[in-house]
């Protein structure tokens, strides 16, 4: 999932190293002319970075409410509820703890504590009524979410959000599309200005920023 994210973002290539020894092998098969594709073995690009991390919560917790019939309700209003009336949901909840190291030097240049959850089973019952909402794999639906978030801290990180030009109608250009922006989000423009450095480890900390552009 987290391989997918990144891909559509489109900002960064992924290599596969997960399934080196299958890589490898079609690269051998190539080499002994057995197949007309793979190629000789070896000549895998480097990459930059390398992503890993540890999931440190992943769990459901569930909450609602149960209102039985003990003759609290009387009457037509008693005889409507039944057995009662009840609420209940469960929230499915993922956090990770993310860390990108870059290869050429071993630093980290990425650690983050990346969390996500989803609403499953969703359930209402008055009387003999019951409505629900559930989904078919919730563990998946917040994995997929947390994956996404993952992807989008890494490569804006290494790749931050810029305006690329300014239509005449005011439209504002960004360099980035809908995978990790959606319609609604709110977004603070400002320019760039001079850059504040640790005078220890010459390490860039941030930068000053002008007033919004737009």
């Amino acid at each position: 999932m987290l391989e997918t994210a990144v891909v559509k973002s489109r900002k960064m290539r992924v290599f596969e190293r997960g399934r080196l020894d299958a890589v490898l092998a079609e690269q051998q098969l190539g080499q002994m002319g057995l197949t007309r594709s793979g190629g000789k073995v070896g000549g895998l690009t480097g990459v930059d970075y390398l992503v890993y991390g540890t999931i440190t919560k992943f769990g459901a917790q569930k909450s609602g409410f149960r209102l039985g019939n003990t003759g609290l309700f009387g009457g037509q209003l008693g005889r409507a509820l039944g057995s009662g009336l009840s609420d209940s949901s469960a929230n499915i909840h993922m956090a990770v703890d993310l860390k990108v190291t870059d290869v050429s030097n071993g630093r980290i240049v990425v650690a983050d504590s990346v969390e996500g959850s989803v609403e499953h089973g969703k359930a209402f019952s008055i009387g003999g009524i019951r409505s629900a909402q559930v989904s078919a794999d919730p563990y998946a639906d917040v994995q997929r979410v947390v994956a996404a978030k993952i992807a989008e801290a890494i490569v804006t990180s290494r790749i931050p959000i810029k305006v690329i030009a300014v239509q005449k109608s005011g439209a504002i250009v960004l360099n980035y599309g809908n995978v990790f922006l959606k319609e609604g989000d709110v977004l603070s423009v400002f320019d760039v200005g001079e850059q504040f450095i640790d005078p220890d480890t010459k390490e860039v900390l941030g930068s000053e920023e002008g007033s919004d552009s737009f």
